[in-house]
């Protein structure tokens, strides 16, 4: 079993929001205590290519303003790069 976990999402978020980094930091602890055999990665960023398969151009451009997304993605200044790795894949290594 594979995890795929990025630390730098702990950074991002409210702790009013259900999304928090406390959750995510627990939810890693929790796992990482109850199952030690599973193998954890790290996302790679998402090219531009790979992101306009599924979005607008104007939907990558929308995460480099600093304004909220909507109202369940405040925006934050490191959004775009914390999009691309969610967005991304696995590394091989």
């Amino acid at each position: 079993m594979y995890l795929i976990f990025d630390r730098e999402a702990t950074r991002y978020g409210s702790s009013q929001h259900p999304e928090c980094p406390a959750r995510l930091i627990r939810t890693e602890a929790h796992l990482r205590d109850n199952r030690p055999k599973w193998k954890w990665r790290a996302p790679t960023s998402a090219s531009d290519d790979a992101i306009l398969r599924v979005h607008s151009r104007e939907h990558l451009e929308r995460l480099a303003r600093p304004l909220d997304f909507d109202a369940d993605t405040p925006y934050y200044d490191e959004i775009l790069a914390h999009a691309r790795r969610a967005a991304g894949r696995v590394s091989s290594d």
